[in-house]
């Protein structure tokens, strides 16, 4: 199972229509999109990537099974167009600021909006397959690494 399809099994089990995803490592996470600027906006048939022109290119490398809308600095202007007839949205409010709430707001003005800080945090806690591999290729440079060094300290050597 996908990582979005592991975070809309999370949604379904929230009872939400959509997640919004500010908080640029769990962006990454979720897409793969390793850019500067980025904001997500996830429902349970649609996965959009929001970004500036600088990513477009890049986003669409990064991000296949995202679709991927070019916006201005601000990507909340864009949300309200594509997230208009979400009921339910959920978003990151450990890491939303007041500003950027009062924006999701205005552009969801029918919807009702919850704080669901930890939504992602705990995907991300639950390593797959391929992380734990990554994992132990990693231990295994820094055990090399540490054996290596060790060869050459000497008592008294600064």
């Amino acid at each position: 199972m996908s990582r979005l399809e592991r975070m809309r099994q999370k949604m379904h089990e929230e009872n939400i229509d959509a997640y919004v995803v500010i908080r640029p490592e769990n962006g990454r996470y979720l897409s793969g999109f390793t850019g500067g600027e980025a904001t997500l906006y996830i429902t349970i048939e649609k996965a959009f990537l929001l970004t500036d022109f600088r990513y477009i290119e890049q986003a669409t490398s990064e991000a296949p099974e995202f679709e991927i809308i070019k916006t201005g600095p601000d990507h909340f202007e864009a949300l309200s167009e594509i997230g208009h007839q979400a009921q339910r949205v959920g978003f990151e409010g450990d890491f939303v600021t007041y500003e950027s709430f009062g924006k999701l707001k205005v552009g969801f003005q029918q919807a009702e909006l919850l704080s669901l800080p930890n939504l992602v945090t705990h995907l991300r806690s639950v390593k797959d397959q391929a992380e734990i591999e990554i994992i132990r290729q990693a231990v295994k440079i820094a055990d090399d690494a540490f054996t290596k060094v060790l060869k050459s300290i000497e008592i008294g050597q600064t």
